[in-house]
């Protein structure tokens, strides 16, 4: 799952802005709101395989 996380906000943030509205056609008007996603999509990534290798365990 984290993977397909950063997959996408790789897509979101290297893809130009015409190939992502061939994909998702809501990205045409609203870049900011790519990129806001984009972030988004690799915080969860992140938060999903930190944990693990920090060794962190929930109470």
């Amino acid at each position: 799952m984290s993977v397909s996380f950063i997959w996408s906000f790789t897509m979101k943030f290297f893809q130009p802005a015409d190939k992502l509205a061939e994909m998702w056609a809501w990205t045409a008007d609203n870049a900011g709101l790519v990129k806001f996603t984009g972030v988004l999509d690799l915080l969860a990534g992140i938060g999903l395989v930190l944990p693990a290798l920090l060794r962190i365990q929930p109470n």
